[in-house]
């Protein structure tokens, strides 16, 4: 006997919900304990790799609620206030570049103590090992007996390092020798802040050093895939670089040494692909190999039901019946008793059901949020719908209400992704493109090209600043793909109409050993199915194109050492750069105020003027 589809509670699409304590027993029901989650419990692993949606937080919740083979987990966040404070000590002239990987890497020993102390922290243990609770006893003065985990408070300690090492040597002891080592070690620094931040760092590290534990300590750091609209990319950059670095050199080079403790203290910090792979850390490379979990959902169409992402979906309504069905997949055919349009026979496993999920797959990235949005969305439509519903229908999956509100889901991801680089007013240029493309949702090379040409002078017209990402079209287009807007075609190199097309999409392309995949130039490209009503692409649109015709303007500017000028014309009057190598009427001398008339193209996102002639 099934709950009707309209009564199932079908979570959160953001994990975080699930760190409250009313939601963590939901969390714990819907959770498939996967290969992922044993693997990101390796000791020789440091980073959690994956897409925003892909379930980083997801996992690091789940063992935090849970104690799974005798792991002890925190989650530590990192928010607006901690890179205002990394701005504030940079603008004293305490941080230079190199040392925010140093910060870092006292913050994380504090991390480190922290949980450690919340924990273990008993009267007995703070006996035992008299360092770490000589360190508690330093941190609650500063903190007048406040001890947070927060790291913007940890910060403000590191921030006061004068103060906070001066508190350590009074509590640790001056004749311990701890203080004569740290005073050996930190004697050629030439800054007093980063003298005092080595005492602090030293200390910590000699107090946990010398800690035993029962049970492994694993910490994750969150909340870096999310850029303050405030903070300057690169300055957020700057932040995040040293931070991965922190994480690397805490783990390899101190906490891996420790020795004689049967549990282990380690850090995890959960990062998108992309952030990682700007960091140009060390042998990059053999760190996602060896260092790193990379989540990744792809399936195919043929094997999608022994795909762990069609384990999730079905677990999430299959463990709310009274008599959960010990086969996978029962659930899932229950709910959405139909058949995926436009899709193959023979690309469809020969198992027993309906391929309803397929349909899901092709309008997601293969991403567990994706999925369980659209469930999410799908059963709020439904009930306005119909009030109650046991089932959903192919028809209530093809309703254009369904359809835009996963569409702006879709969109809203891209928005976030943009936003983690640029600026609102970028975003905002981003989504003008597509109206240039005239209502194609599938278009060839040259039509892409036509169409960024288009944009870029309706641009400069309008004397708007573009982004990085509109230098060029192939830059754009391989923009594009990166963000999973397009996709590329590729079609077996035989001559036969019949022949076979693959289609290459960025998420499904990006692997270990291929996590920046390059988008193909000259072929065929298609904007995302589930983007297309968002994008407003789909139906043919009629466009005025009267930059594809010769134009007429008015030379405005010379400058006869470097060979170049400036025309201004065309219909919205746009200023075109030239070289005087592209001046075709050699029997008559450039002047300025001389009207010529000139073909267009687009160099470097810029307009420029062609083969020009003297107008008559």
């Amino acid at each position: 006997m099934y709950l009707p589809f309209t009564d199932l509670n079908v979570g959160f699409s953001n994990a975080e919900n699930y760190q409250r304590r009313e939601n963590k027993e939901l969390l714990a029901r819907y959770f498939v304990r996967d290969e992922y989650l044993d693997r990101i419990l390796d000791p020789n692993v440091f980073y959690l790799v994956g897409e925003k949606g892909t379930g980083k937080t997801a996992y690091a919740t789940y063992l935090e609620n849970s104690e799974y083979k005798e792991h002890k987990v925190a989650i530590f966040d990192v928010r607006q206030t901690e890179y205002q404070k990394f701005l504030e000590l940079k603008r004293q002239g305490h941080l230079p570049l190199s040392q925010y990987s140093e910060v870092w890497r006292t913050l994380l020993l504090m991390a480190a103590a922290t949980n450690i102390l919340e924990e273990s922290g008993t009267p007995d243990f703070l006996k035992r090992f008299t360092k770490i609770g000589a360190l508690k006893n330093a941190i609650d003065e500063f903190y007048e007996h406040a001890f947070a985990p927060e790291i913007v408070k940890m910060l403000s300690f590191v921030e006061s390092a004068e103060l906070a090492s001066s508190l350590i040597a009074k509590h640790m002891g001056a004749g311990a020798n701890v203080s004569s080592k740290i005073r050996n070690e930190a004697r050629d620094s030439e800054s007093i802040f980063q003298t005092h931040l080595m005492k602090i760092r030293k200390a910590f590290e000699i107090a946990l050093s010398g800690v035993r534990l029962d049970k492994n300590c694993l910490i994750f750091i969150d909340g870096v895939d999310v850029r303050p609209g405030d903070i300057e990319y690169s300055d957020y950059f700057e932040c995040v670089r040293g931070l991965i670095d922190g994480v690397w050199a805490i783990n390899n080079d101190f906490l891996a040494n420790i020795k004689d403790s049967r549990g282990r203290i380690r850090i995890v910090l959960l990062v998108r692909p992309d952030t990682f792979l700007r960091t140009g850390l060390h042998n990059l490379n053999t760190k996602l190999r060896d260092n790193s979990v990379f989540l990744n959902w792809i399936t195919t169409y043929k094997d999608y039901r022994g795909s762990l992402l069609f384990k999730v979906a079905d677990r999430l309504l299959s463990v709310q019946q009274q008599n959960p069905s010990a086969k996978i997949g029962d659930a899932w055919d229950h709910y959405f008793p139909f058949y995926a349009e436009n899709v193959m026979a023979k690309a469809v496993s020969g198992e027993a059901g309906v391929n309803s999920f397929l349909a899901f797959l092709r309008f997601s990235y293969y991403r567990p949020r994706d999925i369980s949005s659209m469930i999410g969305t799908m059963q709020e439509i439904v009930k306005k719908k119909r009030g109650s519903a046991e089932y959903v229908n192919a028809d209530d999956f093809n309703d254009p209400s369904f359809r835009d509100a996963h569409a702006e889901y879709l969109l809203g991801e891209i928005r976030d992704q943009l936003l983690f680089y640029y600026s609102q007013d970028e975003y905002i240029l981003f989504l003008q493109f597509f109206s240039h493309l005239r209502g194609k949702r599938k278009f060839k090379y040259d039509q892409f090209t036509e169409a960024f040409n288009e944009f870029i002078i309706e641009c400069d017209s309008a004397r708007r600043q573009l982004p990085q990402f509109f230098e060029t079209a192939d830059i754009f287009l391989q923009f594009l793909y990166e963000q999973n807007v397009v996709c590329y075609k590729e079609r077996e190199e035989v001559e036969d109409e019949d022949s076979e097309v693959f289609i290459r999409w960025c998420f499904r392309e990006r692997t270990l050993s291929n996590m920046a995949p390059k988008v193909r130039v000259g072929v065929e490209y298609e904007i995302f199915y589930g983007l297309s009503k968002a994008l407003n692409v789909g139906r043919p649109v009629m466009v005025r194109k009267p930059w594809t015709q010769r134009q007429v303007g008015t030379i405005i500017n010379l400058d006869r050492e470097r060979s170049f000028g400036f025309i201004r014309g065309g219909e919205r009057h746009t200023e075109f750069y030239f070289k005087f190598s592209e001046f075709q009427s050699q029997s008559t001398a450039l002047r300025v105020s001389q009207k010529v008339s000139f073909e267009v193209e687009i160099k470097y996102g810029r307009p420029r003027a062609r083969a020009v002639l003297v107008y008559r």
